[in-house]
C-alpha cells in the first residue's frame, strides 16, 4: 500500500496581529511540515525558493547568431503580446515602466501561467551613450514555489518558443552567473514576527534595523544590517504585507512571519544543493508566556517585550539590583528555541531542490 505523504495537519494556533487573539484552525499539508514547536501551536515549514532571476547572455551561443537569435525572441514576444486572443502575455503599462525594476529593459512582458503565477520576461536592455550595457539580453523573474513542477514545465516550454527550440532552460541555468539572486524562504506559522527574539551574527560589527508599522508592531527586521549595503537576511510579517498589497493572505489568514535569505552565487543550477546554509545567521526563539510562574505579575511580560525589542542586556539595565536574577529566569523560562537551520537545511534543501524542476530533466 503506498504511502501518503500529503495528510492533513491541524494547527491550532493564534489568529490575527497579536498572540492575545482567539484562536484559530487551519489545514497543512504535512508535506510542507519539517518541524512542530510548543505543543504543535508553531509551525516550521520547509525552505522553498520563492524567488529567482534567470540571467542568459547567450555565452554558449557563436557571436554571429546573437542578434537573429535576440530578434526572434523580441519579435515573439511581441507579436504574442499584441495578439488580443492570447492573455497569457500582458506588456507592462507606461506608468510601471518608470520604476526602477522595468526601466532598465526595453520590452517587459508578464507571462501568465496555467495556475495564475506571473513571470516577467525583460529583453532588450537599454544601452549607454557608447552603445554598451552590463545587462543580460533576456532575464526572467520566476518564483519557483508558486509555479510548482507543472508551471516549471511550462517555463521550459516558453523558453523554447521564443528561441525557435533553440535554447532550453538546461541551457540557460548551466552557466555560472545564471542567478542574479536567488531568495530561499522558511515560513513559520502560529508566531507573529514581532513575538519572536531575533538575533543575529554575534560580532562587533553586527547591526540589525527594525521597520514598524503606525502601531508600533515590528514588520520587518534586518539581520546583520550595514548602512549603504544591501541586507540579504530579514524576519517579516508576511500576513502584513500580503494584506498590505491587497493579496490573500496565506494558511487561512494565521499568524505568518517568513524568515528570507537573499542568496548570490555563480554556481550553474546542478550545483545549488551544495550552496551554504546562510539560515544559520541567525537564531529565533518564541516567548510562550504561559511557561511564567503564577506569582510573575504583567512586569515580567513587559520586561520580556522590552528584550524583544532592546535585547535582555538593555532590559536588564531597568531593573533593580536585587531582582535582575528573577528577571533574567522568568526570561529563559519562556523562551522557547524554534529555529534548527542545520537540521532544515541538511534534511529539506537538497529534496527541495529536487522537487523544484528546476535541475535538468535527466536529473529529475
Amino acid at each position: 500500500m503506498p504511502i501518503n505523504l500529503h495528510l492533513k495537519f491541524e494547527l491550532k494556533c493564534k489568529s490575527g496581529k497579536t498572540f492575545t487573539n482567539k484562536t484559530k484552525t487551519v489545514v497543512i499539508d504535512t508535506a510542507r511540515i519539517a518541524c512542530k514547536y510548543l505543543s504543535n501551536t508553531v509551525l516550521v515549514l520547509k525552505p522553498i525558493i520563492d524567488s529567482l532571476i534567470i540571467c542568459y547572455r547567450f555565452d554558449d551561443v557563436p557571436k554571429h547568431e546573437h542578434e537573429e537569435l535576440q530578434t526572434q525572441i523580441r519579435s515573439y514576444l511581441t507579436i504574442h503580446d499584441m495578439d488580443l486572443h492570447d492573455e497569457k502575455y500582458n506588456s507592462i503599462s507606461l506608468s510601471d515602466a518608470k520604476k526602477s525594476k522595468y526601466r532598465g529593459y526595453k520590452q517587459n512582458i508578464y507571462y501568465t501561467h496555467s495556475n495564475g503565477t506571473k513571470t516577467l520576461i525583460q529583453t532588450d536592455p537599454k544601452k549607454d551613450k557608447l552603445g554598451k550595457t552590463s545587462r543580460p539580453y533576456l532575464k526572467l523573474w520566476v518564483s519557483p514555489y508558486k509555479l510548482g513542477k507543472e508551471g516549471i514545465k511550462e517555463l521550459r516550454e516558453l523558453i523554447l518558443n521564443m528561441t525557435l527550440q533553440t535554447i532550453s532552460l538546461d541551457q540557460v541555468l548551466a552557466h555560472e552567473n545564471c542567478a542574479e539572486q536567488i531568495d530561499v524562504a522558511v515560513d513559520i506559522l502560529g508566531v507573529a514576527a514581532e513575538d519572536l527574539v531575533i538575533e543575529g551574527e554575534r560580532n562587533a560589527e553586527s547591526k540589525s534595523m527594525g521597520i514598524h508599522n503606525p502601531k508600533g508592531r515590528l514588520q520587518t527586521k534586518y539581520v546583520d544590517y550595514k548602512p549603504g549595503k544591501s541586507t540579504r537576511t530579514y524576519v517579516y510579517d508576511k500576513r502584513a504585507e500580503l494584506i498590505e498589497s491587497d493579496a490573500e493572505p496565506m494558511y487561512d489568514g494565521v499568524l505568518h512571519t517568513r524568515v528570507e535569505h537573499r542568496i548570490k552565487t555563480k554556481m550553474p543550477v546542478t550545483k545549488w544543493a551544495k550552496i551554504k546554509n546562510h539560515l544559520k545567521k541567525i537564531d529565533l526563539w518564541a516567548i510562550d508566556y504561559s511557561l511564567l510562574k503564577p506569582h510573575h505579575n504583567f512586569t515580567h511580560v513587559l520586561f520580556i517585550k522590552y528584550v524583544i525589542a532592546r535585547t535582555l542586556i538593555k532590559a536588564l539595565e531597568l531593573i533593580p539590583k536585587e531582582s535582575k536574577v528573577e528577571y533574567q529566569q522568568s526570561f529563559y523560562c519562556a523562551r522557547r528555541n524554534i529555529w534548527e537551520p542545520n537540521k532544515l537545511w541538511k534534511k529539506h534543501w537538497r529534496r527541495m531542490m529536487k522537487e523544484s524542476g528546476l535541475l535538468p530533466e535527466d536529473d529529475n
